[in-house]
């Protein structure tokens, strides 16, 4: 009875051993963000482990670990795991920032089968300091009293964008004007997930030329911005002068004698409104529409 309770417990035994396989893998790191261009490193371990049981005594899996060479290096790209099932290497970034793609392959051989798990890892990289401004887009010439948008665009000395994935850094605006009514949306903006910090500008509605400031990170310089208000608003009043005078005006019915009529079209702001199309017709027998534009 003995003997065979025994032979029976090493029955069950070796049953289940041989149906244990790492069919879980983990992967971590020991710093959530590197910085591009520093050579900094990060610890990338594995652990293993049977989804059902959770058991992690999986000694000599095969790991192998491979990884894009534009975000860096990792080394040894073979390993194998402890008696607690766990490997690691370490990941040496290079010069581009980004999500690293670790993929990481475990082979375990149980001597019946030999079992097969991959799995892909994103190590973050940030981009290193602010290098240069790499461009500024704006409109240099803005109807008065209209709005638009100035966005800058920073990058670090290896062509990565300044962005926002980890630490969002900000750029200052200030701006003059002719009568100082023109007004920014922020006087800081951050830079967004491209590497933008863009900022809403409602130049002055006097025309003129509205001086912006942008004051990026140091130990990039400032800069400066001329934005023309062009006097080019929608037409919203008339003002006629007609020469010579009188009320109402008159002249001499000779054939010869002319008046001069002079249309002033302004904007909702008073400024003159420029480039726009004004149609005159009179009540003189055989005169068909005149078309002028008003001049600037």
């Amino acid at each position: 009875m003995c003997a065979y309770i025994v032979v029976a417990g090493l029955l069950l035994l070796a049953v289940p051993a041989g149906a244990l396989v790492p069919d879980t893998v983990k992967i971590s790191t020991d710093t959530g963000w590197l910085t591009a261009g520093s050579s900094d490193t990060a610890t990338i371990t594995v652990q293993v482990a049977n989804s059902t049981t959770g058991s992690t005594r999986f000694w000599g899996a095969t790991v192998e670990f491979a990884v894009d060479g534009t975000f860096g290096s990792i080394t040894p790209a073979v390993t194998t795991t402890d008696g607690a099932g766990m490997a690691a290497a370490v990941f040496t970034s290079a010069t581009a920032a980004g999500a690293a793609p670790i993929t990481v392959t475990v082979s375990y051989d149980d001597e019946e089968a030999v079992s097969v798990q991959t799995k892909t890892f994103l190590q973050q990289i940030d981009h290193a300091t602010p290098h240069r401004i790499e461009n500024i887009w704006y409109e240099p010439e803005v109807t008065a009293g209209g709005t638009t948008e100035i966005v800058v665009r920073m990058v670090d000395r290896y062509g990565n964008p300044v962005d926002n994935r980890n630490t969002a850094e900000t750029v200052g605006f200030a701006v003059g004007s002719p009568s100082g009514s023109a007004a920014l949306g922020s006087a800081a903006v951050g830079v967004d997930a491209a590497g933008n910090a863009t900022v809403t500008l409602r130049v002055d509605t006097l025309p003129g030329e509205n001086i912006v400031l942008v004051s990026p990170p140091e130990p990039l310089p400032d800069r400066y911005l001329t934005i023309r208000g062009t006097a080019n608003g929608e037409s919203c009043a008339i003002e006629v002068d007609v020469q010579p005078g009188g009320d109402p005006p008159a002249a001499v019915a000779d054939g010869e004698e002319r008046f001069l009529i002079t249309y002033t079209l302004l904007d909702r702001f008073g400024n003159p409104s420029a480039g726009r199309v004004l149609a005159i017709t009179t009540n003189a027998s055989g005169d068909g529409e005149t078309r002028v534009t008003t001049n600037a």
